[in-house]
């Protein structure tokens, strides 16, 4: 899948290969929608990221690991 093996494609090269490959379902009029729906996907695997460390944080406090070796 692109959006994970290539996540910093912008729009502009993304919507160029998306052209290429069916230039007659895809064209310039779909730059924006394609802009919002990369937004969208960025701040959703953010949302993932961030709770999947938060999981991985409470599973080693709840096993008594130290978080910072040295300051706690």
């Amino acid at each position: 899948m692109l959006a994970v093996t290539e996540a910093d494609v912008g729009s502009q090269e993304l919507l160029g290969r998306l052209i290429a490959l069916d230039p007659e379902r895809y064209g310039h009029q779909h730059k924006r929608t394609l802009q919002r729906r990369i937004r969208d996907w960025r701040v959703a695997r953010v949302q993932q990221c961030l709770e999947s460390a938060a999981v991985r944080l409470e599973t080693k406090l709840e096993a008594g690991s130290r978080v910072l070796p040295g300051v706690n």
